[in-house]
């Protein structure tokens, strides 16, 4: 699989985690809790899983690599929390407290992959950037969960949820107009990067000799 394939694959699977992971979100905020926490365990998997896709696929850009590995870590962390919870393991505290870690690596780690993409590929900075700001609003909603506001807590959480799926969706779109396009991860032509077109420029210098 090339490494555009990759990072494509990747876009989506990340999306798909998302989606079920907002979805999770929802379900708690309508107090199906066992529901909620099943899919939170499954959408964070998923999304580390694409994440991890993507981080493997970057391989021209340190900050987009570094950015998609610390997201991964952040959505494995999120997932172990959400095990936790369902099958009340731990105490309260540090699950809620494992949680808002994961959603700061995660807000850390789309920053930082915006931080890479904003020169060569504007069109996938904006969905990173949404990624970033819905990782806050869950943690934020998870410290409300920790003052015993639960219900302004599960609210923003739930946010936050959609604002990571909407901001994967759109990054996921645009990767794939680019591979659709021919250009790879960091909007650089892939057509150039295997050689083609080397055969043009040399006929255009033998037409010049």
């Amino acid at each position: 699989m090339s490494d555009q394939l990759l990072d494509l694959t990747g876009n989506w699977i990340e999306s798909i985690g998302a989606t079920i992971a907002a979805v999770g979100e929802t379900q708690q905020l309508y107090s199906q809790k066992v529901e909620g926490f099943k899919l939170g365990v499954v959408g964070n998997s998923v999304q580390g899983v694409g994440n991890a896709f993507q981080a493997i696929a970057e391989t021209d850009d340190g900050y987009v690599e570094l950015g998609n590995w610390l997201q991964a870590a952040g959505t494995s962390s999120n997932s172990i929390a959400e095990y936790r919870m369902l099958y009340d393991l731990g105490n309260k505290f540090d699950n809620n407290l494992m949680e808002i870690n994961g959603d700061v690596l995660q807000a850390i780690g789309a920053f930082y992959a915006s931080i890479g993409r904003i020169e060569q590929n504007p069109k996938l900075v904006y969905g990173n950037l949404l990624q970033s700001l819905g990782a806050i609003v869950e943690a934020i909603g998870v410290i409300h969960t920790i003052n015993s506001d639960e219900v302004t807590g599960q609210k923003m959480e739930t946010v936050g949820g959609w604002l990571q799926s909407i901001g994967t969706m759109y990054q996921a779109i645009g990767a794939t107009r680019l591979y659709l396009n021919g250009m790879s991860p960091d909007g650089n032509n892939s057509a150039s990067e295997d050689g083609v077109g080397t055969d043009e420029n040399e006929q255009e210098t033998a037409v010049d000799t």
